[in-house]
């Protein structure tokens, strides 16, 4: 209920400017809420909306009568409306709502499962007794009688008795009271201070429903036993302890109308007042019942993930201890990440300290430079010393004065440089807790030793003895003596830092085996925890609506006025229920669905590039064939077969992204021709959906289904329990624990988690026997497993096989998981999808804002985006046909740019399209179109009634899609295409200058290729040599630093965001004192800040690896320069440096344990919600906890960049192993070939056709694949 209420004081606090809404606006909004409802199967919540729908386009206002089913309500309705309307009786007498309106004496009971029954002016009371007690046939009674009171669009709803034993009773009760606009509450005068009555009113304060107390019979009250004074007070002290305040309290007596305490009067008057106010009432009463609406809509998908809860709370009902499962493991992670904290610190203290030393050693005082002055002027020409024996002289001169240089300089470095990096080693080792003889007696030996030589080396050619020339040699000098200290101290200190790594590993050891132990536990704490998270995003879409208006609502028309029938015609009062019938979502399909290829409608893709493909395939096959058996061509011709392979397998994976409701199913469908992805209601759905081309296994429409297995959809709702602080182990404890979780203490974020959790429950006994299995259906049954929550959350991936034009040029169109998909395993996935696809396409609304999840993915892509070799993302903003004016269109794409560059993405390539007006002009073109779906496209199109449609390609121009499709081919087939159609192409190139080189050698004379067969033996022994003695150290430490350097910004960008992150976490909506635990929603607040901030450093570090796996493929490429040159071998080239595809190593979704535990006592600074918001307390927690997360946000970034290195130092070694392997055989192929043909071993004029065939298949295949058109 805290839902409720947080969504009806947003309401109150927003209602003076929103409920002046226009009738046919707030229609219009709610036939959009209950097209929700329908698409996510919520039957009951959609009924109540039509209900609404006619309520409002009736202006109907209605008055509820609920309580006990004793306290008299029958008979005040009876006395209201001037006689015996309805049936009274001390037992219950209606287990069915009842409507009393103005007119002609008539009835009609709707039954559930037959025909209404109609009764005539002539009825009998008694004969709608039987009808009124049954629950289980009727639905709902409707009477018409004459009234004074009732104005012609007033009714009076009589409910059953809310303390009825009969639980029908009270649902009947409360599936009618969002009709009401206020609720008299009647109760027995002995009977006032009952559990039932105060929840109930309750529950109706907190909709936010008018609620007015009737305390009836007040005739039983005697004086002598308490006076009504007395009672009267302890009634209002009653409701007030409830935090219940009505909006009146009436004290009534229909049998002793004299009471002197009756204030039957009163509420008549009341009731008056509130009629003719009806006008003004009935527009925010119908958008708080439209609130109500939306939290029973998320009550019904929390009751879908019942059995998703409950493996994990079964699981954590399976501890065979009480421990704290959360500490435990924070306290171990903490032990584990310090183990390794003291050799970090000995080395990166010992780094900047040793540079510390070096930078303020005074190695070249005055003395010192004087004697490198003399030393210079010794070197000077012409230098000599006396006049006889002069030669000899000058030499002992130039010997002392370098000897006394080097003596004074040795001198200094000592003192200066090496008693203090003594003293450093020996400090650090003490300080960090390395206690090792061998390394101390190291220490105590530390010296650097270096030769006269040095100081004559540095001497430069030409030098000066000038004041600016012996200043920059003393500095020189200086240098290259700190630069030996330098790499001395480093040694010393990495030694020192391996070793305690290894002291540690022991420790570590037995913690991770502990960790392992409790990690499933804590997991199923943690994925209890998320559960409620996405059910807020769905509510507060939904809530949006209503209150803020949705897309086309300024198009909405007028209602037609509604008139009711005369009194004297009501024959048939239920017939005024059909006034209106609520607006049907507008069907795009023809009567007969197809299954068809939708191959024929207009595409931008102009030429063939599959046969492109093929053609240049065949080439390359024939031309391998050609040389396979060529001495030194094997291996080329194996090169051609492989690149054959991969162009008849080309496929180019365009991922496509985007938020709930931005229209992304509907913009796969433009682009695919036809309404194939059903529009999922389904916010948390997270499957990837895949469209392929099909193929011999997989005919057109044919659907693949992979559902999770039984650990994965276990991980996954363990993690979403562990956002509600619950721990399982298994999915059936899990389901159980969900089913305890309490809506109104879920912190706004967990909903998503909440309302997939219980998607789980609802599904998983149904599909839990196919769990892990791979399985094939229709289009369908394709559609619910997208659509249909309870199936969807257990869908790994879909794979659809359709034929389209997209599909037939090998283009795989991936559904991706949504950016706000709840589970962190998918924002890896999607990072995967980011990285290895050959398009990015993210689609937003026309007039949506980004959500955090939104902007979240769009940050990570402005992080990646410049590591791409292509800029391969397009961004669409869609239903661009929402426009008034070029200018709005223009405003609108303007502030999306705007808002991407605050994510990062400057110039991006931005499209607005219409993506359900190009559907629909490809639909049309194929005769698809039903005759409404036509009457939306003229109208979108601006097309007359009797006027022609346009041609598809002038619809789709309009749309926008068109000059989408046309950049978007020309990147992903043209350009894509003719880069591998190039490589295709160079491959054969360099087969046919491998054949000219073998010709040219075997035709030149004996004596000439004698020697040059010497020498080319030579050659490939020098080449081999060059690629085993390949030293590639320093490359590897060149990848390390690089490491090293982009993780140390990591933290600083991390923690620049903290105020975001706070704010996030601790929002005004999560702490409320309106009831509901305001310590644990802090906890919750604080378990999000972590995941927010765990999760921004596992995108930036996603990031990092994917900066690295460049930096290592420019690194490679550098190497493979290095090895040719030294190899120095004409005509020759080794293959480009080739990377490996890597996976991008897992970051963890929270903090190393042990390093959160001095968090929690920040909490205390909160002591209410007004101090925190309006009293800078909120200021003050954020100071502290950007304070306390300095320790965990180090320790992640320590860790990652462990990972890191481990993974790609490890991969970078393996490349180079690779490499100089395939190194080694190219250069022992190639010389083979040549030895052949240099020793006569080759039949050149065989060569020379088989030369000029593969030319001219080149020349052939190049001129076809430029000119050719589909």
């Amino acid at each position: 209920m805290s839902g409720m209420i947080e969504t009806i004081e947003r309401l109150s606090k927003t209602q003076e400017g929103r409920t002046n809404v226009p009738v046919e606006v707030l229609y219009y909004r709610i036939e959009r809420l209950k097209e929700n409802f329908v698409a996510a199967g919520d039957e009951k919540n959609a009924k109540k909306a039509a209900q609404l729908l006619e309520k409002l386009y009736k202006k109907e206002f209605t008055v509820a009568f609920c309580g006990h089913f004793s306290a008299g309500k029958s008979s005040m309705i009876n006395t209201l409306m001037g006689s015996q309307v309805l049936p009274s009786s001390p037992i219950p007498t209606s287990a069915n709502v009842v409507s009393i309106k103005t007119g002609k004496k008539s009835a009609r009971i709707f039954l559930k499962n037959s025909e209404p029954v109609d009764f005539g002016s002539d009825y009998d009371v008694s004969q709608l007794k039987k009808y009124a007690v049954d629950g289980d046939e009727v639905e709902t009674i409707e009477l018409y009688h004459p009234s004074n009171l009732l104005g012609e669009t007033i009714s009076i709803m009589d409910t059953p008795g809310i303390d009825s034993t009969d639980d029908a009773h009270k649902v009947s009760t409360e599936s009618s009271l969002h009709l009401s606009d206020a609720v008299l509450y009647v109760m027995d005068y002995n009977h006032v201070q009952s559990e039932v009555n105060f929840r109930f009113t309750k529950t109706l304060k907190d909709r936010g429903v008018p609620v007015y107390l009737v305390i009836n019979q007040i005739d039983k009250h005697v004086d002598f036993e308490l006076s009504f004074a007395k009672y009267r007070e302890s009634v209002i002290d009653a409701f007030r302890h409830w935090d219940i305040e009505p909006d009146g309290i009436y004290f009534t007596s229909l049998k002793d109308v004299n009471h002197p305490e009756n204030e039957w009067p009163a509420l008549l008057g009341k009731l008056g007042e509130l009629f003719k106010e009806k006008e003004t009432l009935i527009i925010p009463s119908i958008m708080r019942a439209a609130m109500y609406l939306i939290d029973e809509h998320r009550k019904f998908l929390h009751d879908k993930h019942a059995l998703q809860r409950e493996p994990f709370e079964r699981l954590l009902e399976q501890k065979t201890t009480e421990e704290n499962v959360q500490e435990k493991y924070a306290l171990l992670s903490g032990r584990l990440a310090s183990l390794f904290e003291p050799a970090e610190k000995l080395e990166s203290e010992g780094k900047q300290e040793v540079q510390n030393i070096l930078d303020n050693a005074p190695l070249i005082p005055f003395s010192t430079r004087e004697l490198a002055r003399l030393f210079l002027e010794s070197r000077q020409p012409g230098f000599k010393v006396g006049f006889l024996f002069s030669g000899n002289k000058t030499k002992e001169e130039k010997a002392k004065r370098l000897h006394d240089l080097y003596a004074e300089l040795s001198e200094n470095a000592s003192a200066h440089l090496e008693w203090h990096i003594k003293g450093l080693l020996r400090t650090l080792s003490e300080k960090y807790g390395y206690d090792d003889s061998e390394y101390q007696k190291r220490v105590m030996e530390f010296t650097v030793p270096f030769s006269e030589e040095l100081l004559e080396n540095e001497v430069k050619p030409g030098a000066l003895t000038g004041g600016e020339a012996i200043l920059n040699y003393s500095k020189d000098i200086a240098n290259a003596v700190k630069n030996l200290y330098r790499r001395a101290a480093l040694d010393m200190l990495e030694d020192a830092a391996q070793a305690m790594r290894r002291q540690a590993e022991t420790q570590a050891e037995s913690i991770r085996q502990e960790l392992a132990a409790i990690r499933e536990l804590k997991e199923a704490e943690d994925e209890l925890a998320a559960l409620g998270r996405r059910e807020a995003e769905a509510e507060a879409h939904l809530i949006d609506m209503i209150v803020n208006g949705v897309p086309g609502e300024e198009q909405a028309r007028p209602l037609p006025a509604y008139e009711q029938q005369a009194a004297e015609q009501v024959a048939a009062p239920a017939s005024s229920t059909k006034g209106i019938e609520a607006k049907k979502p507008v069907s795009l399909m023809t009567v007969k669905e197809q299954s068809t290829s939708s191959a024929g409608y207009s595409s931008a893709i102009k030429k063939d590039y599959k046969s492109h493909r093929l053609e240049t395939a065949e080439m390359l096959r024939r031309s391998a064939q050609s040389v396979h058996d060529v001495p030194g061509l094997a291996g080329i011709a194996r090169a051609m077969e492989q690149r054959a392979e991969r162009l008849e397998k080309n496929r180019f994976t365009v991922a496509l992204f985007g938020a709930f409701s931005a229209g992304k199913s509907s913009f796969a469908n433009a682009l695919m021709g036809d309404l194939i992805l059903p529009v999922s209601p389904n916010p948390t759905t997270a499957a990837i959906n895949k469209i392929l081309p099909p193929d011999e296994q997989n005919p057109h429409a044919s659907v693949r289904v992979r559902l999770k297995n039984h650990t994965d959809i276990t991980s996954d709702v363990v993690y979403s329990l562990k956002v509600f602080g619950i721990q399982v182990d298994t999915i059936e404890q899990a389901i159980e624990k969900t089913s305890m979780l309490d809506a109104g203490d879920v912190h706004p974020t967990a909903k998503p988690h909440y309302s997939f959790l219980r998607a789980v429950q609802k599904g998983y006994r149904e599909i839990e026997a196919q769990l892990g299995q791979e399985i094939i259906i229709g289009l369908k049954e394709f559609q619910e497993f997208v659509a249909q929550e309870h199936k969807a959350c257990f869908v790994e991936w879909i794979e659809l096989y359709y034929d389209c034009p997209l599909t037939q040029q090998g283009i795989i169109l991936v559904d991706t998981p949504g950016a706000d998909s709840i589970n962190a395993r998918h924002t890896g996935v999607a990072f995967e999808y980011i990285k290895n696809a050959d398009a990015v396409l993210f689609v937003t609304y026309y007039n949506h804002a980004f959500s955090h999840a939104d902007r979240e993915f769009l940050i990570q892509l402005g992080r990646v985006k410049d590591t791409f070799a292509m800029d391969k993302m397009f961004f669409i903003v869609n239903a661009a046909d929402l426009a008034h004016s070029q200018e709005e269109l223009d405003g609108v794409v303007d502030h999306v740019v705007q808002n991407l560059a605050t994510c990062g993405i400057v110039r991006p390539r931005i499209y607005p399209v219409s993506s359900q007006t190009a559907l629909l002009a490809r639909m049309g073109e194929r005769g698809k179109l039903s005759d409404s779906a036509a009457g939306i496209l003229r109208k979108r199109l601006g097309v007359g009634e009797g006027e022609a449609l346009p041609p598809v390609d002038e619809a789709l121009r309009f749309s926008g899609l068109q000059h989408f499709e046309d950049e978007f081919i020309s990147f992903t087939l043209e350009e894509l295409t003719q880069i591998a159609l190039n490589e295709a192409f160079a491959e054969v190139r360099r087969a046919v200058q491998t054949m000219d080189d073998f010709i040219v050698a075997a035709r030149q004379d004996a004596s000439l290729r004698d020697r040059k067969l010497r020498e080319a033996e030579q050659h490939q022994e020098k080449a081999l040599k060059a690629i085993r003695e390949l030293d590639a150290t320093a490359d590897i430490q060149a990848v390390e630093k690089e490491i090293q350097e982009l993780v140390y910004y990591v933290k600083q960008r991390v923690m620049l965001r903290f105020s975001e992150a706070f704010r996030y976490s601790f929002n005004p909506s999560a702490l409320q004192n309106d009831g509901r635990n305001i310590q644990k929603a802090l906890q919750l607040g604080l378990e999000e800040l972590s995941r927010f901030l765990a999760f921004d450093l596992a995108q930036e570090l996603r990031a990092t690896a994917l900066r690295t796996e460049k930096f290592m493929a420019g690194v490679g490429a550098k190497l493979i320069e290095k090895l040719e040159a030294r190899m120095q071998i004409e005509h020759f080239e080794l293959r480009a440096w080739e990377p490996s595809v890597y996976d991008t190593p897992d970051f963890a979704d929270q903090f190393p344990q042990g390093t959160t535990g001095e968090l929690q006592s920040a909490l205390s600074l909160f002591k209410n919600p007004k101090q925190f918001f309006e009293q800078g307390g909120q200021e003050k927690m954020k100071e502290a906890l950007e304070e306390k997360y300095q320790v965990p946000v180090q320790a992640y970034v320590s860790e990652g960049e462990r990972i890191l290195r481990e993974y790609y130092l490890s991969q970078f070694e393996k490349e180079i192993a690779r490499v100089r392997e395939r190194a080694c055989a190219e250069v022992e192929e190639h010389f083979a070939g040549l030895l052949a043909a240099l020793g006569m071993k080759m039949d050149v004029e065989s060569l020379v056709v088989r030369k000029q065939q593969v030319t001219k298949m080149l020349s052939v295949t190049m001129e076809t694949v430029n000119v050719k058109e589909k």
